[in-house]
């Protein structure tokens, strides 16, 4: 079995929709940020996942939220806008 990280967030990060991502590049990492980058213009969460984690689509565009799934179970980091 394989140990490690496999998921980490970043929370307050203000990402903006024109930021290149690439800046946060990590070996072996995906980065995500949530679904506020377009609707909003900017996101407060940034995500570094591994491959193996799934990226769960389709919530609420207007709050921050990242929610991913492995082996069946669901992770989420939420941060919500007032």
């Amino acid at each position: 079995m394989e140990h490690g990280v496999y998921i980490f967030f970043v929370a307050e990060s203000e990402i903006r929709y024109d930021d290149n991502l690439d800046i946060f590049s990590l070996c072996g990492y995906e980065v995500v940020v949530s679904e506020t980058i377009t609707s909003r213009g900017k996101a407060r969460i940034l995500c570094f996942k591994r491959n193996t984690i799934k990226i769960i689509g389709g919530l609420n565009p207007q709050n921050d939220i990242i929610a991913l799934e492995s082996d069946g179970r669901v992770i989420a980091n939420e941060f919500l806008l007032s």
